[in-house]
């Protein structure tokens, strides 16, 4: 369970610091593949609701106009997100 952990809390991590970047970046093509590898590593973990908290930024298929309309989309899963990664987190210690 270490090892499952150990690669969840990497991928998600380094996913998400990738996913907000390209949302800096208003690149939004790449936030919709970090969203969606972010789900399918929830998915490998039991984490579907996680996974489905996602859909909403993972398929969209226009451009979030803004920077805060991202933010507003995401703000709630990113807030469960981390709390999923401070679980994985306590497997490593």
């Amino acid at each position: 369970m270490a090892m499952v952990a150990h690669v969840f809390y990497r991928s998600v991590a380094m996913d998400m610091l990738r996913l907000e970047g390209a949302a800096s970046s208003a690149d939004w093509a790449a936030v919709r593949v970090l969203a969606n590898h972010i789900a399918i590593a929830c998915v490998h973990v039991g984490e579907v609701d996680a996974a489905q908290a996602l859909e909403p930024i993972s398929n969209t298929r226009d451009d979030f106009e803004t920077g805060t309309a991202f933010q507003h989309t995401y703000a709630d899963t990113r807030a469960d997100l981390i709390e999923l990664l401070e679980r994985a987190g306590a497997y490593l210690e």
